[in-house]
């Protein structure tokens, strides 16, 4: 998605934009604008970056991206912390659960608020997209959220009755 760390912090930047509709949001803008000032050519020198590796695996064409970032980033400077183990990594059924739950009800929400002449309309027409232009849309990843979100739930409060049975004692089912 990115050639510079630049044009990184410009995506970052359009990601994490405001949205009029979410006011929590507001700050966004005044951060993005930071940390696009701060870029220097030797901006990585002395930087410490954790590898988390279990994340790693999924994907050898993401996988040989990723050296080649890690190499990368080395060679500018930075310290790499290899690996940087979570050792949380894969314990969190529940939070995925309300993750999986929220693409599905958010997503649906959204595309609603397009109206009539919006070419998506739920999260399944994402999919079925998806699917039919695999190569183009999806190279390096899958849809898996999109998969596993699917059927979770229309509403937010019928996918809160399909994760009640895999609350944990966080209490993240009260949170939400």
């Amino acid at each position: 998605m990115c050639r510079t760390l630049r044009d990184a912090a410009i995506l970052l930047g359009a990601l994490t934009g405001v949205d009029t509709d979410d006011a929590a949001t507001a700050p966004a803008r005044a951060g993005t604008e930071r940390l696009r000032a701060a870029l220097r050519s030797n901006g990585l020198k002395g930087a410490r970056i954790g590898v988390a590796r279990k994340y790693f695996g999924f994907s050898d064409a993401v996988d040989v991206l990723m050296e080649e970032s890690l190499a990368a980033m080395k060679q500018q400077g930075a310290t790499l912390i290899d690996p940087a183990d979570i050792e949380t990594f894969g314990s969190s059924m529940t939070a995925n659960c309300w993750s999986y739950v929220r693409t599905e009800a958010d997503l649906n929400a959204y595309l609603a608020r397009l109206g009539p002449g919006a070419p998506m309309r739920t999260l399944q027409d994402i999919i079925d997209f998806n699917d039919r232009n695999r190569q183009k849309e999806m190279p390096y990843f899958g849809q898996d959220l999109f998969s596993e979100s699917a059927g979770q739930g229309t509403t937010y409060r019928q996918g809160v009755c399909g994760c009640a049975g895999q609350e944990s004692s966080t209490g993240a089912h009260r949170r939400h």
